[in-house]
């Protein structure tokens, strides 16, 4: 299904992700997949019903809420996207607490600060990631 929206093909990869939905519609990843499509599509809406389920199916896992902030913030409603970049951090911080040198939570978490305006606190998570992993290509 990816490879489907990785080539443009909307239609084909929204059905496929219909099809797994109706085959697995708790699977978290089923949800975090069918919304990150929509978001690539501008489905912003769709985006957010399915990073949201992900989010609560699995309720340790930060990304899907990193990623429904921003279609939050695309369709305009800020103060969505501000409380759901908090959310994402506060699962950054306690992922971090289990595995300090996690270096995607980390940079997750720097953008999740930087987003919030805490300027200084970003850059220090950035440095932290470079200097764990230099060679990480999220950095």
């Amino acid at each position: 299904m990816q490879e489907l929206a990785e080539l443009g093909r909307e239609d084909e990869a929204l059905a496929a992700h219909q099809v797994s939905l109706r085959l697995d519609p708790d699977s978290p990843d089923v949800q975090y997949y069918f919304g990150r499509t929509c978001h690539q599509f501008g489905r912003h809406e769709a985006a957010i019903k399915h990073l949201e389920r992900a989010a609560q199916l699995l309720e340790t896992d930060y990304f899907p809420l990193a990623l429904a902030s921003q279609s939050y913030e695309l369709l305009g409603r800020k103060d969505q996207a501000t409380r759901t970049v908090r959310r994402a951090l506060e699962l950054i911080e306690r992922e971090l607490e289990q595995r300090p040198d996690n270096v995607h939570a980390i940079v997750q978490g720097a953008w999740a600060l930087a987003y919030l305006g805490e300027r200084e606190r970003a850059s220090d998570w950035a440095r932290r990631a470079t200097a764990i992993d230099p060679d990480d290509p999220l950095d």
